[in-house]
């Protein structure tokens, strides 16, 4: 009969497949003359024919209240219960656009939570426009990646209720689907790399180190540290050996001046004149200061 769901079809969450689509929009859909004419006797695949044909989503729309003809291909969904398979292909189908969504919406109220995630959520990536039948009978535009949206996080699209939908926290937590990576994070990683090597190629161009590389070149020739970096390191050496650092005690010769030593700040060499200099010099086998 019409009505009748098929006997092949198995109970969804605890009921008829028909019953996800409440009683008064059943029977809306059942007098309606496009069920009359175009879903009896219709099998999945004569359905893609009807789908392919169909150019608006929606739910009831006018007054009277009227069922749309995606309503309708819907409930006929419903009665026939599919094959996993068989709506899988109209989910992946990328041609056609309202089969696809025909698809998802009806994988969204038979579905497991771990399917209805898996295989929806890849859709987030389709941008294309398609046509809504609003209530009050106008038209809207929307996306199908706002149609999936709506499938995961509303309780209520086109005035059909929604089964619940476990948490994919939870899911993640069992080991019944892995993390989700956002397609949006791949492009962030993909312009990030291009960025980073465009940088690091525009400061090769102009002889700058990246830090590691300058980092690594000032410790292996000790070239003096940019200000405030190894603070805290040289003051502890410093105060641990009582000598001061080459870049501390370079002047313009070259020569590191002696006796600069200690927490003084080299003001006792400053106090010494050229000639007691010159004899400490030479008692440490350095040569004289020129005058």
């Amino acid at each position: 009969m019409a009505q009748t769901t098929a006997a092949w079809a198995t109970q969804v969450h605890g009921t008829n497949p028909q019953n996800l689509i409440e009683y008064i929009m059943r029977q809306k859909i059942y007098d309606s003359l496009y069920w009359k004419q175009h879903c009896f006797g219709l099998s999945a695949e004569a359905l893609i024919d009807k789908a392919v044909e169909v150019s608006f989503v929606g739910g009831m729309f006018g007054e009277p209240r009227k069922p749309t003809d995606f309503a309708c291909l819907l409930l006929k969904l419903l009665q026939i219960a599919p094959e996993k398979d068989i709506v899988l292909e109209y989910i992946r189908n990328d041609e056609f656009k309202y089969l696809r969504v025909l698809g998802a919406f009806y994988l969204r109220l038979v579905g497991r939570a771990a399917d209805v995630y898996r295989y929806l959520e890849p859709l987030l990536a389709d941008y294309r426009r398609i046509r809504v039948r609003n209530p009050d009978g106008s038209f809207g535009l929307t996306h199908i990646d706002e149609m999936v949206d709506q499938l995961l996080t509303q309780e209520y699209v086109f005035n059909i209720a929604m089964p619940r939908l476990q948490a994919r926290s939870v899911l993640e937590g069992t080991g019944q689907l892995p993390p989700r990576t956002s397609t949006m994070q791949e492009v962030f990683e993909g312009k990030k790399a291009d960025m980073e090597a465009e940088i690091l190629a525009q400061l090769r161009e102009e002889g700058v180190y990246d830090f590691v590389d300058a980092k690594k070149k000032r410790e292996k020739w000790k070239l003096p540290r940019r200000k405030g970096e190894g603070k805290d390191e040289g003051r502890q050496g410093r105060q641990g050996s009582g000598k001061r650092s080459r870049d501390e005690g370079d002047r313009e010769d070259g020569e590191m001046v002696p006796g600069g030593g200690g927490g003084g700040g080299g003001g006792a060499a400053d106090s010494m004149s050229v000639d007691e200099t010159n004899r400490l010099r030479a008692s440490l086998g350095l040569p004289p200061l020129k005058q």
